[in-house]
């Protein structure tokens, strides 16, 4: 089950540095959450949060990405993310994980690093692929720090 898993968590990573977005979404369960919290990591609803998304509101963010106006990623952001240290828990119906992360952005001539661990909750599927993401939350070390531009996916 780790080596399956390992595999699923680096595979996503990969669909993310691609700028494979819409095959990205598709890994999320119908109900799945991405999250990137800001200081306080213990309730989405009760704080500042970098990203909160459903699936729906993934796909709608998909939208205005690959839309011709989003000035934002003009030009777009060239990333690349190494995962790491990848720790698998629970049963394998519902496998939780953790990994540790390290995204270097480059864009405009400015090279920026964010880092901080994963936190995944999947759920076994029998289709392909195996698994899909019903949560997955990203606390990273510097989220109580200005951010110039997080338009992207972490």
């Amino acid at each position: 089950m780790q080596t399956q898993i390992s595999n699923f968590i680096h595979h996503e990573n990969e669909l993310l540095d691609q700028r494979k977005y819409s095959e990205w979404v598709d890994l999320f369960a119908e109900d799945g959450v991405y999250w990137v919290p800001g200081v306080d990591t213990a309730d989405p609803s009760g704080s500042v949060n970098l990203i909160y998304d459903t699936k729906p509101r993934l796909q709608e963010r998909l939208l205005r990405m690959d839309g011709r106006m989003f000035w934002a990623q003009q030009p777009p952001s060239l990333m690349t993310r190494l995962i790491g240290n990848i720790q698998v828990e629970g049963g394998p119906d519902q496998p939780a994980a953790r990994a540790k992360l390290i995204l270097v952005e480059f864009r405009r001539g400015k090279q920026r690093m964010l880092s901080g661990t994963v936190y995944y909750t999947l759920r076994r599927c029998e289709t392909k692929p195996a698994y899909l993401i019903a949560s997955k939350k990203v606390e990273l070390i510097q989220a109580d720090q200005p951010f110039d531009n997080l338009t992207y996916l972490v």
